[in-house]
């Protein structure tokens, strides 16, 4: 190396290791507890409150809409649902409110749905059908928590206000949990069967179910219609099949192009006379055979092909049959097939050397060699 380079090397050596001086003296290794998102049954939200019941000798148990509805429980039991309810199919609520009517126990928020043109009211079908409305909270008045008395207790309980929302509709037979924010709880009879409808139902997840009365706020909503067979509580919903949310959807129109389509159907199988008679199987000259042949192969351009090729295979038949054949020169070998084949010389001439210029001349000229080739 000469001394230029030597010298390079030098200043990025100790460049190098500058660097590595000043991140040592400013860097050093730590280990940190970084927070982890939950995992197995901690991701369920409600699982804290499933274990707190169970502990208080409730059956209680997770499961998914819509399956759940595809198969009511008893009357007995509680259904708790803490989501959206976008699964659900036209009929579900109404098979829900009659079960609730048949004596279930239905405990549930509104859906976070979009408000209706021109209104200020949330869209819920499944509360609308029972008259309860649901409100946006522009401005809270108060952060104080909402207190509600069970039905046969004389102390209220305290729940934390975690939503935007107030309900109204509310009747005079209803039991309310309100603060000054407007009304959160609503519980009423429904038949045989009691709904409780809650602005929210946060104060219910597994960070929140400790503070202030969550917990027995839970024990009293699920116990106010008696002692529960099984609490089933409901977080995710499960998508339905494609094919079912089209039916839901455009159920007119499939109906219609189903019946389309079998009228369509029915016009293509119906038949005006008798069948035609099958045609009787014969043989077919060599001569057809050769016409078609013409045909097809001067509709894919190898006319010049065909034709080449059949003259070389008399050529060889010719070679075969005729000693000294090839010796002759093309005048001779003109002269010799007309005596044998009782041409004049003029046809065996078109026949061996001549173009094609249409579809007929060539099938002719086909033909012709064929012709020839039997004679000979």
């Amino acid at each position: 190396m000469t001394r230029r380079q030597l010298m390079i090397a030098g200043l990025l050596l100790a460049a190098m290791a500058a660097l590595a001086v000043w991140f040592l003296r400013h860097y050093e290794l730590r280990r940190i507890d970084a927070p982890l998102p939950p995992t197995g049954e901690a991701r369920n939200p409600l699982y804290a409150a499933e274990r707190y019941l169970r502990r208080l000798d409730t059956p209680a148990r997770t499961a998914r809409l819509p399956a759940l509805l595809r198969d009511m429980p008893d009357t007995r039991a509680v259904i708790l649902i803490d989501s959206n309810r976008y699964t659900f199919d036209p009929d579900a609520n109404q098979r829900l409110l009659d079960w609730v009517s048949r004596g279930g126990a239905l405990i549930l928020r509104p859906g976070f749905r979009t408000r209706r043109n021109g209104e200020e009211a949330l869209s819920d079908p499944l509360l609308e059908a029972i008259g309860v409305t649901v409100m946006p909270v522009k401005e809270a008045v108060s952060e104080k928590a909402i207190e509600w008395t069970p039905p046969g207790s004389d102390s209220p309980l305290y729940i934390e206000d975690y939503g935007y929302t107030r309900l109204e509709g509310y009747r005079p037979d209803d039991n309310l949990g309100r603060n000054p924010n407007g009304v959160k709880l609503i519980q009423r009879r429904w038949g045989k069967g009691l709904i409780s409808v809650l602005a929210d139902l946060r104060f219910l997840d597994n960070r929140r179910i400790g503070d202030q009365d969550h917990a027995l706020t839970l024990w009293h909503l699920t116990h106010s219609h008696g002692e529960p067979s099984m609490v089933w509580l409901t977080h995710a919903e499960q998508p339905a099949p494609l094919p079912l949310l089209l039916w839901w959807r455009l159920r007119p129109v499939i109906v219609a192009g189903g019946l389309l389509l079998a009228l369509w159907l029915l016009g293509g199988l119906w038949r005006f006379g008798p069948l035609l008679p099958v045609p009787p199987a014969g043989n077919r000259s060599i001569l057809e055979h050769i016409d078609a042949s013409g045909r097809w192969y001067w509709r894919h351009g190898q006319a010049d092909r065909l034709l080449a090729r059949a003259r070389q295979t008399l050529d060889e038949r010719l070679q075969r049959r005729h000693p000294g054949w090839a010796r002759l020169s093309r005048m001779q070998r003109e002269e010799r097939l007309s005596r044998i084949a009782g041409w004049s010389p003029e046809d065996i001439r078109a026949a061996l050397h001549a173009d094609a210029s249409d579809r007929d001349s060539f099938t002719r000229l086909i033909r012709q060699i064929e012709t020839l080739r039997k004679l000979t």
